[in-house]
């Protein structure tokens, strides 16, 4: 196959790897959809500008003017595999030989892990919070003006599937107020991607209240952020059903986070730069710069974002998403913003497994921010046992 032919199957969907006509799922034999889950149908047509500067995926940078990239309709094969491999019983190892991405403040082991917040616990208690802010409030909380406001009439909330504003998602709900999780999955892969990348979330919702939204298929509305898989118009369901799990009381809002992987990632970095204001923190799993750069939207706050992925020239599937990543922290903490970035030398398709949950810190690292707090826990360096190729790279 030359490199014509394979760079035509590249810019079709964003988390399969094979040559055109076959394809290969990353979703374990043991976590693939069950019976009635709804399949992640991707909207016919072109699919809008991806990064700036986007050449080949062997040669995919983060400068230069904004690209466009037409998806092909029906087009279900992804280029080129990355390089890197995920060794068994771990997070895989660095590439020999290639520079992880710009260093931050402090190595792993440095850090120390803050006690959780329980959400039935007033602020202020355990060391929570040293008071009310200027305007009487919680200064750990959003201000009700960031609040995302019902539009029109809350359905019920419950377990299982719901659609609101055109986008459909699952829903699982707890019985008292906690974390609110919200989801965007990869190309071609499905809501339930969810219980991998945010570990034992949805089952917490049971003991410790909250909700999970994870999202199945967009309402095609507004930007496309990548290549048709989910569009801007997509945040008004995340508006929606935040807005509305406040309404319900069963959402912590010291607590709302997002995430995603790779076309899911792109999103989740996208929300916070255009929806940041009620965010506590994000994860973008190999995925963030593509068409929204970095550089937030309101700088009132900016929620600490988690970016794990792999080498540079391997963790490619149409873009080279280390460069991506590097791209959008850059951004981000010129604006002020904080991040930490794990460049764990693996590629896009068989290091997923590994890198969704990050071995446990994914959940450990949400836990740690909940809205507004300063100091940034992690901001001297990570908790002892956080990988190695994890830094702090912030403001």
């Amino acid at each position: 196959m030359d490199a014509r032919t394979i760079w035509g199957c590249a810019i079709g969907s964003v988390l399969l790897v094979a040559a055109c006509g076959s394809e290969t799922d990353i979703t374990p034999a043991s976590e693939a959809p069950t019976a009635g889950t709804a399949s992640s149908p991707q909207p016919a047509g072109t699919g809008a500008a991806v990064a700036a500067g986007a050449q080949s995926p062997a040669g995919a940078n983060a400068g230069g003017a904004p690209g466009t990239l037409p998806k092909p309709a029906g087009s279900s094969a992804v280029g080129v595999a990355g390089t890197g491999s995920a060794p068994a019983g771990g997070a895989p190892a660095p590439t020999a030989g290639v520079a992880a991405p710009t260093a931050g403040t402090g190595a792993a082991g440095q850090g120390s892990v803050p006690p959780a917040i329980d959400p039935n616990v007033p602020p202020g208690t355990a060391g929570e919070s040293t008071g009310p802010d200027a305007n009487g409030g919680d200064p750990r909380r959003p201000d009700a003006s960031k609040l995302p406001k019902v539009n029109g009439t809350c359905p019920e909330l419950k377990d299982g599937t719901m659609t609101l504003m055109g986008t459909s998602f699952e829903l699982w709900v707890g019985s008292k107020p906690g974390p609110m999780y919200l989801y965007w999955h990869a190309t071609t892969q499905h809501a339930n991607e969810v219980e991998r990348a945010f570990p034992k979330a949805t089952a917490d919702t049971k003991t410790k209240g909250g909700m999970v939204a994870s999202f199945e298929t967009t309402n095609s509305k507004g930007t496309n952020t990548g290549n048709n898989v989910w569009y801007t118009g997509d945040f008004e369901a995340a508006d929606q059903i935040v807005a509305c799990g406040i309404e319900k009381g069963l959402i912590d809002t010291r607590r709302i986070y997002t995430g995603g992987y790779s076309a899911g990632g792109i999103q989740a970095c996208a929300m916070v730069t255009t929806h940041g204001a009620y965010l506590a923190a994000a994860i973008c799993y190999s995925g963030s710069a593509a068409v929204l750069r970095g550089t937030p939207k309101d700088k009132g706050n900016l929620p600490p974002v988690l970016l794990p992925h792999g080498a540079p020239g391997s963790d490619v599937l149409i873009l080279d998403m280390a460069q991506q990543s590097v791209a959008w922290e850059a951004d981000y903490t010129a604006a002020g913003g904080f991040t930490i970035d794990c460049m764990d030398g693996g590629d896009h398709i068989a290091s997923a497994s590994t890198r969704m949950g990050l071995d446990g810190h994914a959940m450990e690292f949400l836990d740690a921010h909940p809205y507004g707090i300063n100091p940034m826990p992690y901001a001297a360096g990570l908790p002892a046992g956080w990988p190695s190729y994890c830094k702090v790279v912030g403001p």
